[in-house]
């Protein structure tokens, strides 16, 4: 949803200053003008089922929310696999400021060549969820 991307995204500026998030989804940005680090993010909802009876009642929207890390190869595949892991020690355990979203699960980073061949790249997967009144 628009809040779980909103929120994940304002925390990121604070909680990853070093590491600057670019948007990917459906766009592609110039590789030539990324910096040596840099990450992108997908959102992956898995449901969103109610959780509560009356009204207004909640429901709960679950997913995950992809972090993918790429740093230049020169800088060698630990740098990556480094920050993913900071990636995943920061938001473990995180929720927004109304505590509506949080992450449930923060898996250990999963290596892999990104499509190009021209970075490295190591993934982290947040499990979220969100809990509204409707």
């Amino acid at each position: 949803s628009l809040q779980v991307r909103q929120a994940f995204e304002a925390a990121w500026g604070s909680a990853m200053p070093g590491l600057q998030l670019y948007a990917t989804i459906n766009e592609e940005p110039d590789r030539n003008m990324l910096p040596d680090n840099w990450a992108t993010v997908d959102y992956l909802p898995s449901g969103d089922p109610q959780v509560s009876l009356g009204s207004p009642a909640c429901f709960r929207e679950q997913g995950t929310i992809l972090v993918v890390v790429f740093v230049l190869p020169g800088l060698g595949y630990s740098q990556a696999i480094t920050l993913a892991d900071q990636v995943r020690d920061v938001f473990r355990d995180w929720k927004d400021p109304t505590s509506e979203i949080e992450i449930l699960q923060a898996d250990p980073p999963d290596g892999g060549a990104a499509s190009d061949g021209r970075w490295f790249a190591a993934s982290v997967s947040l499990s979220y969820q969100y809990d509204r009144l409707v």
